[in-house]
């Protein structure tokens, strides 16, 4: 017997945002991401394009109209479902609508796990975009202004260098301002931290702190928020479907401004099949979750290959 009403998928919808809200991406906890929180079956998220104003020069200058220009970005969306058995003992409906339940916080994990590979995904990604009600145009990851650097020979002092002033020379269109550039997050593995401490202006304390002495010279300029993903391939430890992109020797890693990324999620569907066929005093539990994510601005992302440690 199947049990499903839309009052069902209200309450799952609402305790799993709430429990989301305790147990969160590796992304959303960066802070560099930006949730769109519209349900239903919407595929585009609008930019307003900068404008620009004219000097007045002469007396009863003639105005020269700008049009007000909206650029939409299509989401890349999948749907994930999970289908559970469950012993007939259990209430489900008393589990989904509690946010602490291991079945909630379970769901919730599983969906956070995709959500941090559809926003690695897109961050490189190709993006279809263009006015409303007309015909879309695909934009590589360079043609967006996203920045590819070549790593591969080690994380060095000038590779981070290169970085931020990437994004002081990249501030137009939706400026990114200095606070944006020193919350900026570096993605990695362990293997990528690892580089990092070797670098001594890092972990050096006449580098990387401010004193009363040196507070006007010396600025942490390097340093930036990080946040680490497990490796697929890896001498110390691995998973077999890794957050940041493996190509045979080379690991993608990122380096993200705030409002790089934008986000959606809708819960789908939730159904409980009160009798499990074949089963003894079993039920299975079926629900689908729709994740999406997609790159606001190119300038706002970096992309750098490094190498695979064997």
């Amino acid at each position: 017997m199947l049990s499903t009403s839309p009052a069902l998928l209200e309450v799952f919808r609402m305790t799993y945002f709430k429990t989301a809200q305790q147990k969160k991406s590796v992304f959303e906890q960066s802070g560099i991401l930006e949730w769109d929180g519209r349900n239903g079956a919407i595929h585009n998220f609008e930019r307003v394009m900068p404008i620009d104003v004219a000097p007045i020069t002469t007396k009863n200058q003639a105005a020269t109209q700008t049009p007000w220009t909206v650029d939409n970005r299509q989401w890349y969306t999948t749907v994930y479902f999970a289908e559970l058995m469950l012993d007939k003992e259990i209430d489900i409906e008393k589990a989904i609508s509690d946010p602490k339940s291991a079945l909630m916080e379970n769901a919730v994990a599983a969906g956070n796990r995709q959500i941090d590979r559809a926003c690695a995904a897109a961050a490189t990604a190709d993006v279809s975009s263009g006015a409303p009600e007309q015909a879309k145009t695909a934009l590589t990851f360079a043609a967006d202004g996203g920045l590819s650097i070549d790593a591969t020979g080690g994380i060095t002092e000038d590779l981070l260098r290169t970085i931020k002033q990437r994004f002081l020379n990249g501030t137009t269109g939706n400026s990114i301002d200095d606070e944006e550039i020193q919350n900026a997050v570096f993605f990695g593995t362990g293997s990528e931290e690892k580089q990092l401490l070797s670098l001594e202006k890092l972990v050096n304390r006449l580098y990387s702190t401010f004193t009363d002495e040196n507070k006007v010279h010396c600025r942490k300029i390097l340093d930036t928020y990080k946040a680490y993903f497990v490796p697929g391939s890896d001498s110390i430890a691995n998973v077999a479907n890794p957050v940041l992109a493996e190509n045979g020797a080379t690991r993608t890693c990122l380096v993200i401004a705030p409002r790089g990324l934008v986000a959606k999620i809708n819960v789908k569907d939730v159904e409980i099949f009160e009798k499990l066929e074949g089963y003894v005093n079993s039920q299975k539990f079926r629900f689908k979750i729709e994740i999406g994510a997609c790159r606001t601005e190119g300038q706002r992302v970096i992309a750098f290959d490094t190498t695979i440690e064997s």
